[in-house]
């Protein structure tokens, strides 16, 4: 098998395993809805419906990191919002609801943006500068802290807590990770000096 051949196979088989994590997810705060009306759980399979078609439709990269290091980062801040789960007691406030809208709008808008490009592990499928990457580096992981944010304070428990608290310590690594990989292509290495803010 040549490189091209093993190289697709690694793709299919990694949009493979996600798709089998978001099936469950999926039925679970589908599920969840279902049962209670609960809007947050129908907001949050919103969003992780959008990425994941994006990202079953993704563009081969022109170079993905082979580095564990960035696999497991990536794939552990990407996984672990799988793990927020429904509280009994709902807390589905007006204000709260808005403000996860506002974080699936906002990384909604920034996948449109990267269509083919989108990926989770740092890979350069061509550098995006427009759109809200103009203001910030990372548009789709600021939606993403509004969002659950807004999820855990509808949702409180321990448990959401604590998954709260490490997916926003793996999302930092994984940025940091991201753009060490991407700023050895020179058009990024400028765009990092032009727009400042991560996110």
């Amino acid at each position: 098998m040549n490189k091209a051949k093993r190289k697709l196979l690694f793709e299919k088989t990694v949009n493979l395993g996600a798709a089998v994590i978001y099936a469950f997810m999926a039925y679970r705060m589908g599920a969840d809805w279902m049962e209670t009306g609960r809007l947050s759980s129908l907001f949050f399979l919103t969003i992780e419906s959008v990425v994941m078609c994006f990202f079953l439709i993704r563009d081969m990269p022109k170079q993905t990191s082979m580095q564990l290091y960035d696999w497991f980062v990536a794939l552990t801040a990407t996984c672990l919002p799988l793990f927020f789960r429904p509280t009994v007691v709902l807390h589905d406030t007006t204000a709260l609801l808005l403000m996860q809208w506002v974080g699936i709008l906002l990384s909604a808008v920034a996948v449109l943006f990267l269509n083919k490009s989108f990926g989770i592990v740092p890979a350069n499928r061509g550098i995006k500068q427009g759109g809200l990457y103009r203001y910030v580096r990372h548009p789709i992981y600021a939606g993403y802290v509004i969002t659950y944010s807004a999820y855990v304070l509808q949702n409180a428990s321990p448990e959401n807590n604590t998954v709260a608290a490490l997916f926003l310590i793996f999302l930092i690594l994984r940025i940091l990770a991201e753009e060490e990989f991407l700023a050895k292509d020179p058009v990024y290495a400028k765009y990092m000096k032009q727009t400042r803010w991560r996110l």
